[in-house]
C-alpha cells in the first residue's frame, strides 16, 4: 500500500501541476474569447485527438504494457519496433489531415472557405509532434519513470499556460491559427523534456542505425494485437464525442458547443488527477504480476484507495460545481451546469468502473475491450442524437453519459468475478454504497443551485471526506499520520 501511495502522490501531483496550468489557460481563453472561441477550440482539439489516435494507432497501452512484460534485448527489440510504427503511422495520419481537410472542415466546423481549410491542414504538425510525445511518454511510464512523467506533463501545460493569452488576443483579431501554434508550442516542450529525461536516464534505446535492423515481427504481432483493437475501439469512442459535438455546431451553434465542452472538460479534468495517478503505476504493475492472489490483492487495493479518494473529489465539485464555473471560465459558460450535474454522478462510476476495466488491458483480453467500448461509443452517440437533433438540448448528453458509466461498473464487476475471482468484499460493497448515496444526495441537494453556500458545501465536504476516514483500517490511519508527520518534518528548516 505504501508503494502504491507514493506512485499516487508523484503522479497526481504532477497531474495536478498540470491542470493548475491548463486551468490557468482556459480561464485566459473563455475570458477572451467567450463561449464561441472555446467552441471552435474544442473542435479543434477533437480533430487532433481523432489524428493522434489514428498516427498512434491507439498504440500508447500497448507500449507500456509491452515494455513491462519483456526484459533485456526482447525489451529493446519491442521498443525499437513500435518506434517504427509510430513513425510510420503517424506520417500518414498527418498526410490524411493535409489532403483531406477541406472535407474534415465542412463536416466539423460546418465551413468550406479556405481560411477553415487551411487551419486543419496545419493541425498536423501538433499531431505529428504529439505521436512521438506519446511514444516518448510510453516510454517513461514503461520504465516507471513516474516523476519523470508527471514533470513532462506540467512542462507541456506550462508552456500552455504562457503562450494562451497572445495566442487568445490573435484570435481575437481574426487569426485562427493562433490555436495551432499554441497546441504547437505547448506539445513540443513536452516533447523536449520527455526525450532530455530519457536521455539521462539512459533509457533512449532509439538510434537511427539500429532502428530498422530492430524490427522484429514477433514484437509488431504482440503491438498490433493490442493497438489494433484498440484503435478500432477508440476510433469508436472518439468519433462519437467528435460527431456529437458536431451535431451541437450544426444544430444549435458555436457557443452551444463550448457550453458542452466545459462539461464534458469539467468532468474529465478533476477525474484525471485520480485516474492517471494510479493509471502510470497500475497498469505496469499488474501486467507484470502472474500469481492470482498477488493480482486479486492489487485490485483489491487499488479499489479500496480509489474509493477513498473519489467520494469527498466528487462530493467536493458536486456543492462548488457554480464556483468551479466562474473561477475556470466566466459566468458566460453557466447554462453547462445542466449538463454537468449529471455527468457528476457518472463519474462516480466512472472511476470506480476504471479500476476494474484494466484487468482488460493489462491481461490483452482485447475482444472483451472492443466489444465494451464500441457499445459505450454507439449508444452514447444514439444519446447524443436523441437530445440534439430531436430535443434541441445538450443535457441529454449528460444523463446518456450517467447511464452508460453505470452499467459499464455492473459490467466490469461482473467481468472480474467471472474471470479473475475478484469480489468486492462486505466492507468494499458498503463503502460503495455509502459513498454512491453520499454523491447522490448532494447532487439532488444541490441540482439547480447556481450560487454556493460555502456553510453547507463545507458540511458536505467534511461529511465525504468523514465517510473515507472512518473507513481506513487503524494501521492504516496510523500509517497516513506518520506519512503526513514525516512530510511535515522534511520542510521544516535546519537549525
Amino acid at each position: 500500500m505504501r508503494r502504491l501511495l507514493k506512485a499516487v502522490l508523484k503522479t497526481g501531483s504532477g497531474t495536478a501541476g498540470l491542470l493548475v496550468f491548463g486551468i490557468v489557460a482556459t480561464k485566459i481563453m473563455a475570458l477572451v474569447l467567450g463561449p464561441a472561441g472555446i467552441g471552435i477550440l474544442s473542435l479543434l482539439r477533437q480533430i487532433r485527438q481523432m489524428a493522434l489516435t489514428l498516427g498512434t494507432i491507439s498504440g500508447s497501452t500497448a507500449l507500456v504494457q509491452g515494455i513491462a512484460s519483456r526484459h533485456g534485448s526482447n525489451r529493446d527489440a519491442y521498443i525499437q519496433t513500435v518506434f517504427c510504427i509510430f513513425l510510420i503511422s503517424g506520417i500518414f495520419s498527418c498526410l490524411g489531415i493535409v489532403f483531406y481537410a477541406a472535407e474534415i472542415a465542412t463536416l466539423v466546423l460546418d465551413r468550406d472557405d479556405a481560411e477553415a481549410v487551411s487551419l486543419i491542414r496545419w493541425l498536423a504538425l501538433p499531431v505529428f509532434l504529439n505521436v512521438l510525445l506519446v511514444f516518448f511518454s510510453g516510454l517513461l511510464n514503461g520504465y516507471r519513470a513516474i516523476g519523470r512523467l508527471a514533470i513532462v506533463g506540467v512542462v507541456g501545460a506550462f508552456f500552455l499556460a504562457l503562450i494562451a493569452y497572445p495566442a487568445a488576443k490573435s484570435v481575437e483579431n481574426g487569426d485562427l491559427l493562433a490555436f495551432v501554434w499554441m497546441m504547437t508550442g505547448s506539445v513540443a516542450a513536452a516533447l523536449f523534456a520527455a526525450i532530455y529525461f530519457l536521455w539521462r536516464g539512459g533509457w533512449l534505446v532509439i538510434k537511427l542505425k539500429n532502428t530498422v535492423h530492430g524490427l522484429k515481427l514477433t514484437a509488431a504481432q504482440h503491438f498490433f494485437s493490442v493497438a489494433g483493437t484498440m484503435l478500432i475501439a477508440n476510433i469508436a469512442m472518439t468519433g462519437a464525442l467528435l460527431a456529437a459535438r458536431a451535431m451541437i455546431t450544426h444544430k444549435l451553434g458555436l457557443s452551444s458547443a463550448g457550453i458542452f465542452d466545459v462539461a464534458w472538460t469539467l468532468s474529465m479534468m478533476y477525474v484525471t488527477i485520480i485516474t492517471q495517478s494510479f493509471g502510470a503505476y497500475y497498469l505496469p504493475t499488474l501486467s507484470g504480476v502472474s500469481d492470482s492472489s498477488e493480482r486479486l490483492h492489487l485490485i483489491g487495493r487499488v479499489f479500496r484507495l480509489a474509493l477513498l479518494l473519489v467520494t469527498p473529489v466528487v462530493v467536493a465539485v458536486v456543492v462548488l460545481k457554480p464556483l468551479v464555473i466562474n473561477l475556470l471560465y466566466s459566468p458566460d459558460f453557466m447554462p453547462s451546469l445542466e449538463t454537468i450535474r449529471w455527468m457528476l454522478i457518472g463519474d462516480y462510476f466512472k472511476v470506480m468502473g476504471w479500476v476494474l476495466a484494466f484487468t482488460i488491458l493489462a491481461f490483452t483480453d482485447m475482444r472483451t475491450f472492443f466489444w465494451s467500448e464500441v457499445m459505450f461509443a454507439v449508444f452514447l452517440l444514439v444519446g447524443a442524437y436523441v437530445s440534439v437533433m430531436q430535443w434541441g438540448i445538450v443535457e441529454g448528453v449528460g444523463t446518456t453519459f450517467t447511464a452508460l458509466y453505470a452499467v459499464y461498473f455492473l459490467f466490469t464487476l461482473i467481468y472480474c468475478k467471472i474471470r479473475h475471482g475478484f469480489m468486492l468484499s462486505r466492507s468494499m460493497m458498503w463503502n460503495f454504497l455509502v459513498g454512491l448515496a453520499l454523491v447522490l444526495v448532494a447532487s439532488f441537494y444541490n441540482w439547480d443551485v447556481v450560487d454556493v453556500n460555502y456553510f453547507t458545501s463545507v458540511a458536505w465536504i467534511a461529511a465525504a471526506c468523514l465517510v473515507s476516514w472512518l473507513s481506513l483500517g487503524c494501521s492504516e490511519k496510523k500509517a497516513i499520520i506518520f506519512m503526513l508527520h514525516k512530510l511535515n518534518i522534511r520542510k521544516k528548516p535546519y537549525v
